[in-house]
């Protein structure tokens, strides 16, 4: 992204002194006349970039390290200013310059180094090809800018997809307090039996994980299939049903108590695993399944709808609850709270858990959890939104500057056509129409590789929204309205200027 701000930025530069060169044209005659050869006017025109190039990096360091605060909390990393004291950092720096020198300077210098002394000082150099030159590059920043609104619009849309998808439960309201650092079983059991007499506490259950979080994963066989199919499982008690909300299709929740001795393991599983088994919810109830570790005598006892244990990162497949004995501890507490006064309710359990465990409190919030998932594209999505920005308003400081010196060589033009009764309407639509052309063929030249990278961006989610003609209609009426708003400034100027003033040197 910085990349292309300084591209765009460059193209600025080569495409502001190319349309000065007109003025320039008498300069570089009498320079050549006086026996300038290419060689001295390149370098000179070089000398001139690297400058402008220079007191930009130098600027551009100090404005850094007083915005670094706002990006490391736009972005959420924690950069500081401690590189500027590398080497490494000083000579990239200096790279920088050398490139940016060579990638601006680069055609000003070749094109006005290039000008016959003769026709320099008979102002006859021709402009077609120079033209063409600054319409393209017009073109290809206006494309940058709008591949970036789409990716920003893009971004958006999909976080409010994940922000409204139905999970499958409500993660609302719920804590994941873990108890690991608890001597034994019985810890454990006062605090889950301690919280459960409290007012706020609506119910508790333990559990070896909690959505969001690992799962384990094991393998599920139906008959006249060996390999199987992977399935992730969760040991949990009877009551995790009830804290996660989890709508139950068919037969009941995990049995409320287990005999020690008992070597039945019954399962909850999710409608994925009832439809690789090829059944029914209902006729999936009391069916005896082999599952990788559980040992012979395996049943089901309960089918839920599909939930979305993982992010959605992750399509949905196979997955159960289960009771065995012998398997994964339950590290955990899930407990759903009301939360009307939620400090005090977070203070009772805290001081209810520190009275049965001896550790640190520690906890979090599942709907908290879930968006800590996604925190990479948030950040991502706002920083190409800034980054869109930057390289819309540069791409528009160009294009105001251009389209004010296209209006002085068309001066003596719009002095003639308000003469003659053009309004300034006429004169602002015929001074806006060159530009607006440009930005429209940007535009094309945007829609199909705003959309490859979208389209590559998306499918890191099994669950995604989708690329509608909305988003490229979004991103062209955007792009039109700010390039129009820009050209419009000082085509407004031109068209209100008395055509007397216009017209007098004649």
């Amino acid at each position: 992204l910085a990349s292309i701000i300084l591209i765009i930025a460059a193209v600025n530069y080569m495409n502001l002194s190319t349309a000065q060169s007109q003025r320039r044209n008498k300069e570089v005659g009498i320079t050549k006349t006086l026996g300038a050869t290419f060689f001295q006017l390149t370098r000179r025109f070089y000398m001139e970039a690297s400058v402008f190039v220079l007191v930009s990096l130098l600027v551009s360091l100090a404005l850094f390290s007083i915005l670094l605060p706002t990006f490391n909390q736009l972005s959420g990393k924690a950069i500081t200013m401690s590189f500027a004291s590398s080497g490494v950092f000083w000579i990239s720096f200096a790279a920088v310059w050398f490139v940016l020198t060579l990638m601006a300077g680069l055609y000003p210098a070749l094109y006005l180094s290039s000008f016959s002394p003769k026709l320099a000082l008979q102002k006859l150099t021709p402009s077609g090809g120079q033209a063409f030159i600054r319409k393209g590059l017009v073109v290809f920043q206006f494309s940058i800018s709008i591949i970036l609104i789409i990716c920003s619009v893009v971004f958006y849309k999909q976080m409010m997809y994940i922000r409204d998808k139905k999970l499958g439960y409500e993660p609302e309201q719920v804590l994941a307090i873990t108890t690991a650092p608890a001597k034994d079983r019985d810890q454990v059991l006062a605090v889950k039996t301690a919280y459960e007499g409290l007012t706020d506490v609506v119910q508790v259950a333990r559990s070896q994980s909690y959505p969001g979080n690992y799962a384990s994963g094991r393998a599920i066989y139906k008959p006249g299939d060996e390999e199987g199919t992977p399935i992730q499982t969760v040991r949990a008690t009877h009551e995790a049903l009830g804290v996660l909300n989890i709508k139950l299709l068919a037969g009941t929740t995990l049995p409320e108590t287990k005999d020690p001795a008992d070597t039945t393991t019954q399962l909850v599983v999710n409608r994925a695993t009832v439809d690789y088994l090829g059944l029914t919810p209902e006729q999936a109830i009391g069916q005896r399944v082999s599952v990788m570790g559980f040992g012979q005598v395996t049943e089901i006892v309960g089918v839920v709808e599909n939930f979305h244990f993982n992010s959605l990162h992750q399509a949905i497949k196979p997955f159960c609850f289960h009771n065995t004995n012998q398997s994964e501890p339950l590290r955990y507490l899930l407990v759903k709270v009301n939360t009307g006064n939620l400090t005090a309710t977070l203070k009772q359990l805290e001081n209810t858990y520190q009275k049965n465990i001896n550790a640190s409190f520690e906890y979090l919030f599942l709907d908290e959890h879930l968006n800590s998932l996604y925190r990479s594209e948030q950040n991502l999505s706002k920083i190409v939104l800034l980054f869109a920005g930057l390289a819309i308003f540069v791409a528009c400081l160009g294009l105001y500057a251009l389209a004010a010196f296209t209006t002085e060589q068309r001066t003596k033009e719009i002095g003639i056509r308000k003469v003659l009764g053009a309004s300034v309407t006429n004169v602002i639509g015929l001074l806006s129409r060159d530009f607006m052309t440009l930005v429209l063929i940007a535009f094309v030249i945007g829609i199909p590789a705003g959309y490859y990278m979208m389209d590559k961006w998306l499918q890191a989610f099994a669950y995604r929204t989708d690329i509608t003609m909305v988003v490229f209609i979004a991103a062209g009426l955007i792009s039109m309205l700010i390039a129009g708003a820009t050209v419009s400034v000082e085509s407004l100027r031109a068209a209100r200027t008395n055509p007397v003033k216009s017209l007098r040197s004649e």
